[in-house]
């Protein structure tokens, strides 16, 4: 817990000081998105379905000319999860039963990305290509079953996730468009997807991860 405080709190630092000192070619903004991820374990008996995400960042964004830049958030996200669990054995007088596993994640994300833009005066196609790191503030897991014997032998309810991870890490792609208003602010929609380079923690030694896509928007000052 004191890794996950110290990196937080080093990172609004250096995002708030970076933020103030607006040199040329720096411009700074606000973004939100929405989006899915798409969690894989071991415990689940089944692919589940793909889940709401909501991210939220402040961002810099360093021009180092009309054509090439580099772009970093300071950015909070949340997901969750519920699915079908593997089946277990419930034993001479109970039926055998596929529990219903519950996760949810909170983290802070720093993602670090390279962008090439055309130099258009209003409108300005961008792509991107990065890498993130995340750092896990909190995260739960829930084991529920039908049968009442069951729970209580085998299920939890909602509990901190000690095995996760304190830190993770995705590779970033996305593209989006700005649109120019005035000479202060820039508006602009964009879409991105996150791939995971490594497992973001366990459930009764099982790993976990998610992949992600998102579809989100914001202003530039």
């Amino acid at each position: 817990m004191k890794i996950k405080i110290l990196f937080l709190s080093l990172s609004v630092f250096c995002f708030v000081y970076s933020a103030k000192a607006q040199e040329a070619g720096i411009r700074k903004g606000s973004r939100f998105a929405l989006g899915s991820s798409q969690f894989e374990s071991p415990n689940f008996f089944e692919i589940p379905n793909q889940k709401f995400l909501f991210e939220a960042s402040g961002m810099l964004l360093y021009g180092l000319n009309s054509y090439i830049g580099l772009r970093a958030d300071l950015q909070f996200s949340y997901t969750s999860v519920l699915a079908k669990g593997q089946l277990y054995d419930g034993g001479l007088f109970n039926e055998d039963e596929h529990p219903e596993e519950a996760y949810k994640l909170f983290s802070v994300n720093l993602p670090l990305v390279f962008r090439l833009s055309t130099g258009g005066s209003v409108l300005r196609p961008y792509a991107e290509a990065g890498y993130m790191l995340q750092a896990n503030l909190f995260g739960s897991e829930s084991r529920t079953f039908e049968n009442s014997e069951m729970q209580s032998q085998y299920g939890f309810e909602e509990r901190s996730m000690n095995s996760l991870n304190n830190f993770g890490s995705f590779l970033v792609a996305g593209a989006g468009i700005e649109l120019k208003a005035n000479a202060a602010q820039t508006y602009f929609l964009e879409a991105r997807i996150y791939h995971p380079t490594g497992i973001l923690g366990r459930v009764d030694t099982k790993s976990f991860t998610y992949s992600a896509f998102s579809i989100g928007g914001g202003v530039l000052f």
